[in-house]
């Protein structure tokens, strides 16, 4: 369509800049406030502690962008990839076709 271009734009534009901007205010924000006036009026640690859990969960996700693997990815195991794949699957299909008959043809027999 003729205005794909200009939404594959907009949307780069808006996820890589936009947005996390917001959510940088967003979370700023809300900490100035539970500083301020601590929330719920809990103490000083559990606010530590509120605060400590989203942060160590995104230190465990920053440690685990530079821990990488150098084990190349085999892209064959995939259905979208190969000629073996799709064959694979056309076997698939037949031996759960031909399961199908032998179970209704035991069905019928004498199983009284």
């Amino acid at each position: 369509m003729w205005w794909e271009p200009a939404f594959a734009l907009y949307w780069g534009l808006v996820i890589k800049f936009v947005n996390p901007c917001l959510l940088y205010f967003i979370v700023v924000g809300i900490l100035k406030n539970d500083i301020s006036k601590p929330y719920g009026a809990y103490s000083a640690g559990w606010q530590v502690i509120g605060w400590a859990i989203p942060f160590i969960g995104m230190a465990i996700f920053i440690i685990g962008l530079f821990m990488r693997s150098d084990e190349e990815l085999d892209y064959t195991e995939f259905e979208l990839y190969g000629a073996e794949s799709s064959s694979k699957t056309g076997e698939s299909a037949q031996v759960a076709d031909a399961g199908g008959e032998k179970a209704d043809a035991g069905d019928g027999g004498g199983g009284e």
